[in-house]
């Protein structure tokens, strides 16, 4: 699947996915709503720490090149599922409902994504409106 706007800030570091976020430079949609100014870089960091891990791994899998085979891509028909394990409605959930969590889409704009978060200390009211 080809990578979108943000892959290349995210893989670039830190300094360089926050001014594209803040910027509001890439078309996805958590990335389309430029980030506040007021926003220190710790606090968009702490925001984006578990999607823009997510997205960095998912973008070293083998490609092909080299002596490691790809990976089949992603079926088109249906979504790519994330289990998050151990996920908390003051973290992971909170990321959901500020839709930090629109970097995947940012990142891989042809692929949708189903994120199931499982913890106890997660709520019902978490599930996105």
């Amino acid at each position: 699947s080809p990578c979108g706007p943000m892959a290349e800030a995210l893989l670039s570091g830190w300094d360089t996915l926050l001014e594209a976020r803040r910027s509001g430079s890439a078309a996805g949609a958590g990335a389309g709503e430029a980030l506040s100014s007021r926003a220190t870089a710790q606090e968009l960091r702490e925001a984006m720490c578990f999607p823009a891990a997510l997205a960095w791994s998912l973008l070293q899998l083998p490609t092909g090149e080299g002596p490691h085979p790809a990976l089949p891509p992603p079926p088109a028909h249906r979504p790519v599922v994330v289990w998050i394990i151990g996920a908390r409605d003051g973290m992971e959930g909170r990321l959901v409902h500020e839709g930090e969590w629109g970097l995947l889409a940012d990142v891989f704009p042809d692929l949708s994504w189903h994120l199931i978060l499982v913890g106890p200390e997660m709520s019902e009211d978490c599930l996105p409106g």
